[in-house]
């Protein structure tokens, strides 16, 4: 299965450091210049984070099942599950 391929977890890794380097620059934007609310170019990276976070969620439930929530790793899951949760609603 793809998610126990060492590189589907550095891609990952890619996408969390590029989500965070967003949310960083989305802050910065709204502290230093009048902007009321995120730019349209930041929305749209948002949602598509999202829509990749969902899918990497989707193909580790797949592959793990059961096991997602209580295999090892298990609170890590829960959390990660947890915050896509949110994110979409």
């Amino acid at each position: 299965m793809i998610t126990l391929h060492p590189r589907f977890d550095y891609l990952v890794s890619v996408i969390i450091l590029a989500n965070a380097a967003t949310m960083g620059v989305s802050a910065e934007l709204i502290a230093t210049t009048d902007l009321t609310s995120d730019p349209r170019a930041i929305v749209v990276l948002e949602k598509i984070f999202c829509a990749l976070f969902s899918i990497e969620l989707a193909l580790r439930l797949i592959a793990y099942r059961c096991g997602f929530f209580y295999g090892p790793g298990w609170a890590w899951n829960i959390f990660d599950f947890c915050v896509v949760s949110f994110q979409i609603i």
